[in-house]
């Protein structure tokens, strides 16, 4: 009779200790993982926390906070090291320093959605702003061509989400806006130059390329008089081009057929070819002196 009192005293500790111990494991492990490990769990969750790191990584590429960059590195710095715990079958360290990782990878994503809140509509007035200078620039120059016309519909968008309060749109379409701005101004800028220089080419190679021509005919030199109906076809394609629009393949003739001519006159005139030579160098001078 004792004994099996004994026993069944026994049993109803055991029982309820186990109704203690488990309870304390499962609080202690959240996410499934346990003394024992659970390696199926930890790679769900370590595959998880790192599509969160991903995702607020990009989110904070757009103005690069240094402080949510930090978070974030050191964020990468646990989940690589949690993910070699988890190889070497060191699985409650490697859940430990996952959950670290997770941790920083929530604060983060908290200066993140902080951030939009306070930083989001100054950032998106500052891009139109600089979106709309370019815009406006880029009318003074003349018609509105297709990158023009892009700014310009980014910037409605901006300002309609604006209204209607969609904050995260607004400021993708006003950075989007900006850049195509910036890009418009750019390729202004190298139109208005090419067309310059094909300007100052044209006057310089036309009386070359005839030069040439005539020297080669007049030594009855075959190679050379080639040589100068190149430079006569070059300079003859770039005519048919408008400076305005076609600047840069325009002046690319130009220098292929000023090149042919030079070639001309320095194999048959040397002389003539130094005299030109000269010229050329004080209309360069004289050219960069002017700011062309």
């Amino acid at each position: 009779m004792v004994r099996r009192l004994a026993t069944r005293t026994a049993l109803l500790a055991a029982v309820l200790l186990a109704g203690l111990t488990v309870p304390r494991l499962a609080a202690a492990q959240p996410h499934g993982g346990g003394p024992q490990g659970d390696a199926a769990g930890l790679d769900m969750f370590l595959g998880a926390v790192v599509r969160d790191w991903q995702q607020a990584w990009e989110m904070n590429r757009q103005t690069n906070s240094p402080e949510v960059r930090s978070h974030l590195t050191h964020a990468k710095s646990l989940l690589d090291e949690a993910r070699m715990e988890r190889d070497r079958g060191n699985l409650p360290r490697a859940w430990a320093l996952a959950e670290s990782g997770a941790a920083f990878v929530r604060r983060a994503n908290e200066m993140l959605r902080l951030r939009d809140r306070q930083g989001a509509p100054q950032q998106t007035e500052q891009a139109l702003r600089e979106a709309e200078e370019m815009l406006d620039r880029l009318r003074r120059l003349g018609p509105m061509g297709p990158r023009t016309g892009e700014v310009d519909r980014l910037i409605e968008q901006a300002r309609k989400a604006t209204a209607e309060g969609h904050s995260q749109v607004a400021l993708r379409c006003a950075l989007m806006a900006q850049d195509q701005g910036r890009r418009g101004w750019q390729e202004s800028m190298h139109a208005r130059m090419a067309a310059q220089r094909s300007r100052v080419l044209e006057t310089v190679v036309e009386p070359l390329v005839e030069q040439a021509m005539r020297l080669a005919q007049e030594r009855k030199d075959e190679r050379m008089t080639a040589v100068a109906s190149r430079a006569q076809e070059h300079l003859y394609m770039a005519r048919q081009m408008d400076t305005e629009t076609q600047g840069g393949p325009k002046a690319r003739l130009l220098e292929s057929a000023m090149r042919e001519a030079e070639l001309v006159l320095r194999t048959l005139d040397e002389a003539g070819y130094a005299r030109h030579r000269s010229e050329r160098l004080a209309q360069r001078a004289y050219d960069l002196d002017q700011g062309k």
